[in-house]
């Protein structure tokens, strides 16, 4: 079987470093683009959307965001759009 392959269901995904280092994006967590095999030691390695760098496949981990956060962005996000309102609201009087 194609090592490879057993990384398939991560394309799309994102991921983040065990190390906790930044991608060359400078990003904590990138997208997985696709899989290759790693130039200079030949095992299954990411590619990812944000940046044109390479990690060992063994060296990431799945970001898996809670219900209750992604609730709890977006009632900061409605919180942050209502006080833009007033603001607004308040200097086109």
């Amino acid at each position: 079987m194609n090592k490879e392959t057993d990384f398939n269901p991560y394309i799309g995904k994102i991921v983040r470093k065990l190390s906790n280092r930044k991608f060359k994006s400078g990003l904590k967590e990138n997208t997985v683009k696709g899989i290759i095999s790693h130039p200079h030691l030949n095992i299954p390695a990411f590619t990812f959307v944000e940046d044109e760098s390479y990690v060992e496949c063994r060296r990431c981990v799945l970001v898996n965001r809670k219900p209750e956060h992604i609730i709890m962005g977006i009632m900061v996000i409605i919180c942050i759009g209502m006080i833009v309102k007033v603001i607004i609201s308040h200097y086109t009087r």
